[in-house]
């Protein structure tokens, strides 16, 4: 079984080859500024602070409320970008005056992320949370598992043909499903509550 790394660098010979490395560059640049526009429009950059400041007055449940608000405000914006993306991302790929083959290649891409998307913003919000508990661990430990999936998955899954080379797309909705799934599992316990208690008696 061939590594990720092999793969990466067969895929070249055998893609880019025929789709030229433009249609590589165009399509990663674009997935990529959509990943970073919806980091930057769910608000999960302020739910640190916010947390913060109500668990230090006491108001857990303003914590509890203000997260699922801002959930459910990051899977609005993340549909919106889902629906943009798929009705105008093969128009502006044609802008760039690409070959019929690499469009479609640039156009699936920046679709699969946009569905990849979905799943990562039901849990990214949550993260910031954790932060302002003072439970930063768990976030890193959520990041770091969602990175190892989708690498173990890409280095699995690329074996078959049906999925071949699009699995250094698809495995996004894999490590970021595992994200919602360990994110949210944490959040409903409710032990992030404690971290700040618990930080505060080790200070006294």
């Amino acid at each position: 079984m061939r590594s990720a790394v092999q793969i990466w660098s067969a895929a070249p010979t055998t893609k880019i080859d025929r789709f030229r490395q433009r249609s590589l560059s165009i399509s990663f640049c674009m997935a990529k500024t959509l990943s970073c526009l919806a980091q930057r429009l769910t608000a999960a950059h302020c739910q640190t602070p916010y947390t913060g400041q109500n668990i230090g007055a006491g108001r857990t449940d303003r914590v509890i409320t203000g997260a699922k608000h801002t959930v459910i405000l990051s899977e609005i914006i993340s549909i919106c970008i889902l629906i943009v993306a798929f009705i105008f991302a093969e128009p502006i790929v044609t802008a760039f005056g690409l070959e019929s083959k690499a469009i479609g290649y640039c156009t699936a891409h920046v679709r699969c992320i946009a569905i990849c998307l979905i799943p990562f913003a039901s849990y990214f919000p949550l993260l910031g949370l954790f932060q302002g508990a003072n439970d930063a661990l768990y976030s890193t430990f959520v990041a770091t598992s969602a990175l190892a999936v989708r690498v173990a998955s890409t280095y699995i899954l690329q074996e078959i043909p049906a999925i071949s080379y699009h699995m250094v797309w698809w495995n996004a909705i894999f490590g970021w499903g595992l994200g919602c799934v360990l994110t949210w599992a944490h959040f409903l316990r409710g032990k992030w509550k404690t971290k700040v208690r618990n930080s505060n008696e080790t200070i006294r």
